[in-house]
């Protein structure tokens, strides 16, 4: 029988290759409700959508990751969202998570970065996950424990690498029967959360690989008033999909991340006290409001193209230049009626939040300190070659750098793009070009690659048995897709071709294949 798993989190639980890619098998039902960016506020907002109730009551088991984006968006100076604000919404998400007695696991993910700002936000979800009794992993202690904050850093900073978060995955999978389920609390507070879509609006639909929504597009000079039965209730967060469809900057604007977070789209939310003026990006996206802000008889929510902003979000970065839309894209507001009366903070971060032996599952961590003392007998292998080539190695960061910034991965599934993309040659240069990122990645990626290569294999086997017992899920060969001649462009990318030559170079490794292969990439850039 097949176990159902919730992931819920931010973009560490989305990257491709990693940590959620362990559940892609035939024995699990995989629900990923992630959203990259964004706090435990949307995750609550998850939780609470009619549609996404019976995932939740058939779970066996509920995955939790949510202190990097708390930890950024507090840390970021111009957002700077309160740590009260973190510690409310956090508990609006425990809370609700208590209620289904279900087994659920919350991952600490390493950060070091803002390290006062890091203790007080994992003390709050270490204070949280002890008392509503649920189970921990806490990679930042056990990074710490080992002198690690290296490899923390190494990926991007934020994330870590996929082969540690694709162990560690398989690890998790092979326990579910062994964590605990959560003691329902004798008594709960009266809060009643409610998702206001506007459904008396006329509503147009956005999707991706991952979610799909209706929205409501509010054009400048609209004010969208809200409905009188929620009188009285406090506007927690709003969920906006800014795009481009059927206006004239579809053609003229790109959709890279860095055009998108810079692409604004203000807001104001206004009552008869208060006014907030807000930017959103050109993403997906739910943001808290800061403020105290209740739906009354004059409540409105309309785009502006004022840019004197009382609240920021780190996403949405108005303190850098910047576009403006003149439209909003509207999704929906989360409302809540009632108070939660929480413990005071300083008690939160004087509390002792050791967890019973049966709820701490820290043993399921990859033993990352021994991967730390192969890369470090690899430094004093390579280290000698590495500080000769150090020109070249600055090129070929740079080369990749550049590179990976042209590429773009979107994409449709099932196409020859995707094909020729899931091909060995290029996830290898993927990764390297991944890993070009820092002096300590070059030393990693043997590490990295080898992870990739077994991953690769293990999918091919996957995929044989599949096709043995139904023939049909054989896929047509290339030659037989519609965009069979435009998709082979992507043969001529960097990464397909730097993959190609790791495989030459790794068949010759211990003959100074790595050092070659830097020369192979300045001909390769000359050929481009």
């Amino acid at each position: 029988m097949k176990k159902n798993i919730i992931l819920l989190g931010g973009s560490s639980f989305l990257i491709q290759n990693g940590f959620s890619s362990v559940f892609s098998i035939d024995e699990i039902s995989l629900a990923n409700l992630s959203l990259g960016g964004t706090t435990s506020i949307q995750l609550l907002y998850e939780l609470k959508k009619k549609k996404n109730r019976k995932l939740f009551e058939n779970a066996d088991l509920i995955i939790l990751n949510s202190n990097v984006n708390e930890i950024q968006s507090c840390a970021n100076e111009y957002e700077r969202l309160p740590l009260g604000l973190i510690y409310r919404d956090m508990e609006f998400l425990f809370l609700e998570l208590n209620k289904l007695n279900k087994r659920t696991l919350v991952l600490i993910t390493p950060f070091f970065f803002y390290c006062d700002i890091v203790n007080k936000v994992n003390s709050i979800v270490k204070y949280l996950t002890k008392k509503y009794s649920f189970n921990l992993i806490d990679m930042q202690k056990y990074y710490e424990k080992y002198n690690l904050e290296d490899i923390a850093k190494a990926w991007d900073g934020s994330h870590q690498f996929g082969f540690i978060m694709r162990e560690l995955a398989t690890n998790i999978l092979g326990q579910i029967k062994n964590f605990k389920k959560t003691i329902c609390l004798s008594n709960y507070p009266k809060l009643e959360f409610k998702i206001y879509c506007f459904s008396e609006h006329r509503k147009h639909t956005i999707q991706n690989s991952f979610m799909s929504e209706q929205y409501l597009r509010i054009k400048n000079g609209n004010r969208i008033k809200f409905d009188k039965k929620y009188y009285g209730y406090k506007i927690l967060a709003i969920h906006t999909w800014n795009n481009t469809d059927n206006t004239n900057m579809n053609k003229i604007m790109k959709k890279d991340w860095n055009t998108l977070v810079h692409t604004i789209s203000p807001f104001v939310l206004e009552n008869r006290k208060i006014r907030i003026s807000k930017p959103t990006n050109f993403m997906n996206m739910i943001v808290s409001i800061q403020k105290e802000i209740y739906v009354d008889d004059f409540t409105f929510i309309f785009n502006s193209e004022e840019n004197n902003f009382s609240e920021f979000y780190h996403n949405a970065r108005t303190w850098e230049p910047f576009n403006t839309a003149n439209h909003l894209d509207l999704v929906s507001v989360l409302l809540l009626n009632g108070e939660l009366i929480q413990d005071d903070l300083d008690k939160v971060f004087a509390s002792d939040n050791t967890l019973s032996s049966c709820y701490d599952f820290e043993y399921l961590i990859p033993p990352i300190e021994k991967y730390k003392e192969i890369i470090n007998e690899y430094c004093l292998i390579a280290n000698s070659r590495t500080l000769k080539q150090d020109d070249q190695a600055s090129f070929l960061k740079d080369v990749l750098i550049k590179i990976e910034e042209k590429l773009s991965f979107q994409t449709k599934y099932g196409t020859t793009k995707t094909r020729i993309q899931n091909q060995l040659s290029y996830k290898l240069g993927q990764s390297m070009i991944a890993n070009s990122k820092s002096f300590l990645g070059y030393l990693i990626m043997p590490i990295a690659l080898l992870s990739i290569i077994i991953s690769h294999k293990q999918e091919q086997k996957i995929y044989q048995e599949k096709i043995k017992k139904d023939p049909s899920l054989k896929l047509p060969p290339l030659e037989n897709y519609p965009d069979y001649k435009e998709a082979l462009k992507v043969k001529n990318h960097l990464s397909y071709k730097l993959g190609q030559a790791l495989i030459q170079a790794n068949k010759n490794w211990y003959g100074g294949g790595y050092i070659k292969l830097l020369f192979e990439i300045r001909k390769l850039k000359k050929r481009k």
